[in-house]
């Protein structure tokens, strides 16, 4: 070692260095500028891609939504109607009902009154059967 290597650099040769040094970093920064260029364009197809995205599924939504109501509405009226049906035969076998408990009361009554004129023949009955015989024995 001379000594000399422990002299600084020329001042061009310091030039070159900074220079190099500055078009290094311009370099950086304009990379990185372009890089958050082309992240904000794709962001933003992203962004329409998912407004585009969310209006569809929002019209097939909708559609679907009011083909359910349509479909909800109709259901219903047709409930109605057959619900209305159940009421009235509801309401003519109730009346059927009735009419046959009112016949079955008559028929009970009439059997009873059947019943007791049976039992009062049968007792004429037997009277005439014990008279027959003492007839018959006394004959």
């Amino acid at each position: 070692m001379t000594g000399t290597e422990l002299l600084p650099a020329t001042a061009w040769e310091q030039a070159v260095f900074v220079s190099m040094f500055f078009i290094l970093i311009v370099f950086i920064f304009t990379w990185i500028q372009k890089f958050r260029k082309e992240d904000q364009h794709y962001r933003k197809e992203d962004q329409q891609f998912q407004a585009q995205q969310q209006k569809e599924w929002q019209s097939f939504i909708a559609q679907i939504d009011e083909s359910w109501r349509a479909f909800n509405k109709e259901q219903r009226e047709c409930n109605n109607i057959a619900m209305k049906e159940v009421d009235g035969s509801l309401r003519d076998l109730t009346t059927v009902t009735q009419a046959l408990v009112s016949e079955v009361k008559e028929m009970r009554s009439d059997t009873s009154l059947l019943f007791a004129e049976l039992t009062d023949n049968d007792e004429r009955i037997s009277l005439l059967i014990e008279r027959l015989k003492k007839v018959e024995t006394d004959n």
